[in-house]
């Protein structure tokens, strides 16, 4: 049956045999990100989003997921570390220091 679309083998994640290393280092770091649903709200209160769609803290944890380096520089490169999103965390989450933390450890590593 056609559906009207193709899997892109240079889109697809097999996250079965993802490196897990550094979404521990992550949690390790800021173990606050376990507890969050994404559930959007700190997308949606982001005033930089609003001018530039690839920054997201939720399209940032997602890259954190899959490993994907380039993906977390992108969603995180336009954060002015305002807080907003921490306002409107319905779980609680210190989200700028979540980024701060993630900003901090690739530095470190140099990633």
């Amino acid at each position: 049956m056609d559906f009207g679309y193709n899997i892109i083998k240079i889109k697809t994640v097999d996250l079965d045999r993802i490196d897990k290393s550094l979404y521990n280092r992550v949690v390790f770091v800021a173990p606050d990100i376990n507890k969050c649903i994404a559930c959007g709200s700190c997308s949606a209160s982001c005033s930089v989003s609003f001018y530039n769609s690839n920054s997201s803290f939720r399209k940032a944890l997602v890259a954190i997921e899959r490993d994907d380096i380039t993906g977390i520089k992108e969603s995180l490169s336009s954060c002015v570390l305002c807080g907003k999103c921490s306002l409107v965390c319905p779980r609680g989450i210190n989200t700028r220091g979540v980024i701060i933390a993630i900003k901090d450890l690739l530095k470190e590593e140099a990633l």
